[in-house]
């Protein structure tokens, strides 16, 4: 896909500040070496919104496990949707 200049400019500069973005994140909170000592980041969350009862999963005040994988383009939602699911 060819991007016009001034959006091509646009684009380099955004994936320039989110880069620079995620790389004061990660330094900010060890650096490399401490991130990629961990594998899994794990919470708690409550889930709710009218797109998910437009997709079927209707939502409740019920807490819920979300479980993200850091080296992976892998999660896991426990209890997602509720019981039924």
């Amino acid at each position: 896909m060819q991007l016009k200049a001034g959006t091509a400019r646009i684009f380099k500069l955004i994936v320039s500040t989110m880069g620079n973005l995620i790389n004061n994140i990660v330094e900010a909170y060890g650096g490399l070496d401490r991130w990629n000592q961990f594998t899994k980041l794990r919470v708690t969350l409550i889930s709710s919104g009218r797109l998910f009862d437009l997709r079927g999963f209707p939502q409740d005040p019920t807490p819920r496990e979300m479980s993200i994988y850091l080296h992976e383009q892998r999660e896991s939602l426990q209890s997602f949707g509720g019981p039924r699911h």
